[in-house]
């Protein structure tokens, strides 16, 4: 979600020079930072004083799990950057054109995001404005942890998710991790055993987040919650479900079984929907145990939904344009929210974020606009041109290799 279907964006995919898009899978990006942005605006924003008389308690429940976004973002990268990497596996430029398009997708946004870490205290400003930057760098971690990809370490080490608007990059710590891992395991694992070992690492995370709970539960939830290890079964399902595609005969299977597929999605929404009403919190044990795995399972299930369904209503969601757009600047969109929002209240309000009165919602809804329209600007001027240039190195395929993919990517259907 660009470079892949994740926060960061997704890339144009590949197939001898192809540079096909999956407006399927576009939409689902759009869909995600959607549901994030429903979580940190509205839902860990809502103050209102409530009694679970009033019908908007309960919704606000079921509406508790929409930080699980983020799961979806997870699963869609492992899809499309691990289907990027089985269909050019073998090239003989492998790693150098990975990296290199990798990092002109996420360092150049990343590092100017976080240089205000570093000029804010180097200038002053938390001196000469001290009632702006204050609540912005409270709770600081050093820059160094943010520079290097390793501040989720740091927040379990120390117990301190950092500056207010610095925390969600917990998240892109993980798939950058998880760039550094998945290369050399594509290229190095034969696709016939790749994919007996994927189950075994998904099963592993919720395995390790259960030992975590007995082990060190003081550490258990925000470890199980923003350590690699411990989530990586969401990403490494994305990558089960590229490798899965491209078998000849996994497709086929799915479209005459599309009734199984639908009520697998809707019987794990009912479930998930009964668990937001009796234990919301993303950091219970039940979560932490088998919620994330539950969670990861789920948008799979969607994502091959989104690839085969024939469902009307379902196929024009996954083809309205706004959305797409959403999807194409959600790097930004989740980068900046926090950020945005903490300011324009500082500066309009004077005091933190939060929905207690008809007020709050509408700095909020201008914090919201505000970073719809910074994060297009972004992307049509910033971020869009280096990712174009980075899409100029392209992978050297041998050529019995062109065809070595049942399925890759940019030949799946669009409609």
């Amino acid at each position: 979600m660009n470079g892949s279907t994740d926060i960061q964006g997704s890339p144009p995919t590949e197939k001898a020079g192809s540079t096909a898009r999956v407006p399927e899978l576009d939409a689902l990006r759009g869909l995600a930072i959607l549901v994030v942005l429903i979580d940190h605006f509205y839902v860990e924003m809502f103050a209102f004083p409530m009694t679970a008389a009033n019908p908007v308690y309960w919704i606000n429940r079921l509406l508790s799990f929409c930080w699980s976004g983020v799961d979806l973002f997870f699963v869609l990268s492992g899809f499309l950057i691990g289907g990027i990497l089985l269909d050019n596996r073998e090239s003989a430029n492998f790693y150098r054109v990975f990296y290199l398009r990798r990092g002109c997708r996420i360092l150049p946004l990343y590092y100017l995001f976080i240089l205000p870490m570093v000029l804010v205290p180097l200038l002053g400003l938390d001196r000469l404005l001290p009632e702006l930057t204050r609540p912005v760098m409270e709770n600081p971690i050093s820059p160094l942890w943010y520079f290097l990809f390793l501040q989720n370490f740091a927040m379990v080490w120390l117990a301190n998710w950092g500056q207010a608007w610095t925390g969600i990059t917990w998240s892109l710590t993980i798939e950058e991790q998880f760039y550094l891992l998945l290369p050399f395991i594509v290229r190095r694992v034969a696709p016939a055993r790749l994919g007996p070992l994927l189950l075994v690492a998904i099963m592993c995370a919720p395995i390790l987040r259960t030992a975590l709970v007995f082990i060190a539960p003081s550490h258990a939830m925000m470890a199980g919650y923003i350590l690699l290890p411990c989530r990586w079964d969401s990403l490494l399902l994305g990558v089960l479900g590229a490798l899965l595609v491209r078998n000849p005969g996994f497709r086929p299977w799915l479209a005459r079984h599309l009734d199984w597929l639908n009520a697998a999605v809707v019987s794990l929404l009912a479930a998930l929907a009964v668990f937001a009403l009796v234990r919301p919190e993303f950091g219970s044990t039940e979560m932490t145990e088998f919620g994330y795995t539950l969670f990861g399972v789920l948008y799979l299930l969607v994502l091959l939904l989104a690839l085969e369904s024939r469902t009307l209503w379902f196929r024009r969601l996954l083809l309205w344009r706004p959305l797409h757009w959403l999807g194409a600047i959600s790097y930004g969109v989740y980068l900046l929210n926090q950020l945005v929002k903490l300011l324009l209240h500082r500066v309009v309000l004077h005091r933190q974020p939060q929905l207690a009165n008809w007020q709050d919602a509408a700095v909020l809804v201008l914090s919201l606009v505000l970073t719809l329209l910074i994060a297009h600007l972004s992307w049509r001027y910033f971020e869009g041109p280096i990712v174009r240039f980075g899409h100029r190195f392209r992978y050297q395929r041998k050529p019995d290799a062109a065809t070595a993919s049942a399925a890759p990517i940019s030949s799946i259907p669009s409609s």
